[in-house]
C-alpha cells in the first residue's frame, strides 16, 4: 500500500500543484500502470477537469483537483456546468483538506458546492493518504 503524507501542504505556493504531485507519485508508485495527463490552466476549454487518467483496465477517468482550508469547495460555474454534463461517465472532484482527502463523484457536484466536505464522499483517507486504497476504489468504480 502507498501512504504518502504531505507535511505543510498549505504552505505559499499552489496547494493544487501540490495535490498534483502528491497523486502523480502515488501512481508511479502502484502496482499496475495508471496513465495521467494533467491539463494546464487555460489550455483546453472552461470547465474541463485538471487531470483525464486512464486505470490500468483503460477506463478514462476525469478528475477536478481541488484544494480546501476548511468546509468549503470552492468550484466555478464552468466546472460545475461540466462536471453535470459529464455526469454519467467516471468524472470526479478529489478535494485535499488540511487532514484528509475526499473523492466525489461528479453526480454530486451541486451538493458539493452547497455543502462542502459536510457532504458524504464517495472515498476519504486521513494523513497519512492511503493512495493505493484510492486507485483501488476508482478502479473498481
Amino acid at each position: 500500500r502507498s501512504k504518502i503524507s504531505v507535511p505543510n501542504f498549505f504552505s505559499e505556493g499552489k496547494p493544487e500543484a501540490r495535490l498534483w504531485k502528491s497523486f502523480k507519485k502515488a501512481l508511479s508508485a502502484a502496482p499496475q500502470r495508471w496513465e495521467a495527463t494533467r491539463l494546464e490552466t487555460g489550455s483546453s476549454a472552461a470547465g474541463v477537469p485538471d487531470l483525464f487518467l486512464q486505470d490500468p483496465r483503460g477506463h478514462w477517468h476525469f478528475v477536478e483537483l481541488k484544494v480546501a482550508r476548511a468546509v468549503a469547495v470552492t468550484l466555478r460555474p464552468h466546472q460545475i456546468s461540466w462536471l453535470i454534463r459529464h455526469a454519467k461517465g467516471r468524472v470526479w472532484v478529489l478535494v485535499r483538506s488540511p487532514t484528509a482527502i475526499y473523492l466525489y463523484p461528479g453526480s454530486d457536484i451541486i451538493e458539493l458546492d452547497n455543502q462542502g466536505l459536510k457532504l458524504n464522499p464517495a472515498f476519504s483517507s486521513g494523513d497519512p493518504i492511503n493512495w493505493g486504497d484510492l486507485l483501488s476504489y476508482l478502479m473498481k468504480a
